[in-house]
């Protein structure tokens, strides 16, 4: 009798399914192939193979048409097959919510797909850009000719990844959004999901690419930007001639897809003029520092009405239940998007000052030089220049 009771009650509780009412079986996931299924922690040793590839290739072979082939490569398999992985840029946000939350799962395996490109940019640049990165390499293989625009909006367009870095920095460490992956306008080509806004994103990232090469790594990619602080610190820079004996032909500036290549400067400004220059910088860092502390408060404002915790606080006031729990996590989660809002607003403050002082500087160069933060490591400035035929 108990036997039967329990049945009963077990039988009440989950009830049969309905499968009179268009109810549909779940799709059977299908196993990939064997070379799809890299486990995890083997990612980390197929970036640094990749990495060691293409310094390789770049430093020691000098060849553009052999990194073109690595290049296609990496695109096939990690762009296509493996839907856009193995993602550093993405790692931006995994690592930065690990650092703010420490109860977010994050693995060794991801931290080292973060770290291990910024390490290779102290020693060779941005290495990962030339043949490592997917997204890099689809621009690069789709590229088909290369307007360069105006110096002074190309610098402009400069800041663009870091203030995308900022606000990436700032939504994954409140733990809103990941918006690399999710505003990334190639995550639609290598995964096949075109939703409506992304394909338009995509399709004009595509169009621009065709005439104006690697238009995301110059102005939107947020780990490039990264890279390029690194950089600062390489060790073995590129150089065009390898024997750094330059004769000023000027093919290599022209085919430079990101203004790396730095003509000579025969015709040096004055002294005085760069100091004047200086001044005016530093006597507007205040009000660009002030104008970054308001822009912050101002998002700021956005933000902590979109928190969870606010919003169930002035859910709670309403209907008068558990205020006092709710009012403690509301502040809480207020004070820590204030500062971190604030923390931002100083860092793109600090981000156009720094690039306004960086224009004063007069460059003394009498050859041509490859700039070593802006250079993606693609080879084309090898692929012209005369001194580098024979290598």
């Amino acid at each position: 009798m108990i036997v039967n009771d329990i049945i009963n009650i077990a039988e009440f509780r989950f009830p049969k399914p309905d499968f009179a009412n268009n109810y549909q079986l779940p799709p059977t996931p299908l196993p990939s192939p064997e070379f799809m299924n890299i486990p995890e922690i083997y990612n980390p040793i197929v970036l640094c193979i990749i990495l060691a590839l293409t310094v390789f290739i770049f430093y020691k072979l000098r060849s553009r048409k052999i990194q073109i082939f690595l290049i296609v490569l990496v695109v096939l398999v990690f762009g296509f097959i493996k839907n856009g992985c193995l993602c550093s840029i993405g790692s931006i946000q995994t690592v930065s919510l690990s650092i703010a939350d420490k109860t977010y799962p994050i693995t060794i395996s991801q931290i080292f797909i973060f770290l291990i490109p910024v390490i290779a940019a102290i020693f060779w640049g941005r290495i990962f850009c030339g043949a490592a990165c997917p997204i890099g390499g689809v621009q690069d293989i789709l590229n088909y000719k290369n307007f360069r625009l105006p110096k002074p909006i190309h610098e402009l367009l400069t800041l663009v990844p870091f203030f995308y870095l900022g606000f990436a920095l700032l939504y994954a460490i409140l733990n809103i959004d990941f918006i690399i992956c999710s505003q990334d306008p190639y995550v639609g080509i290598f995964r096949m999901t075109f939703a409506r806004g992304a394909f338009i994103a995509t399709l004009i990232i595509l169009l621009i690419g065709l005439v104006n090469a690697r238009p995301y790594c110059k102005y939107m990619c947020p780990y490039g930007a990264i890279l390029k602080v690194f950089s600062i610190f390489s060790s073995k820079p590129a150089d065009i001639p390898i024997d750094k004996d330059c004769i000023n032909c000027d093919f290599c500036k022209n085919v430079c897809p990101t203004h790396a290549i730095i003509p000579p400067n025969t015709n040096f400004e004055k002294h005085n003029i760069s100091i004047t220059r200086l001044k005016v910088c530093l006597a507007i860092s205040p009000g660009i520092i002030a104008i970054g502390l308001i822009f912050g408060l101002y998002i700021g404002k956005g933000l902590i009405l979109k928190n969870p915790d606010v919003i169930l606080y002035n859910n709670a006031v309403q209907s008068q239940t558990n205020i006092e729990t709710l009012m403690n996590n509301a502040m809480a989660s207020e004070h820590k998007i204030k500062i971190a809002t604030m923390i931002f607003g100083l860092y793109l403050a600090a981000v156009v000052i720094i690039k306004l002082i960086s224009l004063c500087k007069i460059r003394r160069n009498t050859t041509y030089v490859i700039d070593k933060l802006n250079c993606v490591c693609c080879a084309r400035c090898y692929k012209l220049c005369p001194k580098n035929q024979n290598h």
